[in-house]
């Protein structure tokens, strides 16, 4: 599964996505950093640090989440997909290859190619 999640297209496009929402978020803390450093008074650096620090926070969680619902998606798809391919082979268990010592059928390239 790592192996096939790792390879996916979907997976590659979201980390894209992904790094793309974090360039805009260090933008965005770059012009936060210019408008706290433009204020005359520590006390109104505090207020403005602060209602910027809450800010960032729920922007980058927000960004985390969106991020773990999509990727949960994509995560789950594969897996159907591995289920459907297994069963279509005659597999009644299908076992990470880390797990297994000696033996078995290595479906991860059949997966790959239905995955992509």
């Amino acid at each position: 599964m790592p192996a096939v999640v790792a390879q996916s297209q979907q997976v590659q496009a979201l980390k894209k996505e992904q790094t793309k929402k974090i360039q805009d978020l260090e933008k965005w803390l770059k012009t936060v950093n210019e408008d706290v450093a433009k204020q005359k008074t520590e006390e109104g650096k505090q207020k403005l640090t602060a209602k910027y620090n809450a800010e960032f926070a729920k922007k980058k969680e927000a960004i985390a989440k969106d991020y773990a619902a999509k990727l949960q998606v994509v995560e789950k798809s594969i897996s159907d997909t591995i289920t459907q391919q297994a069963k279509a082979k005659g597999y009644d268990i299908v076992i990470s290859k880390g797990v297994v010592l000696y033996g078995g059928d290595d479906i991860t390239a059949d997966i790959n190619k239905v995955v992509k």
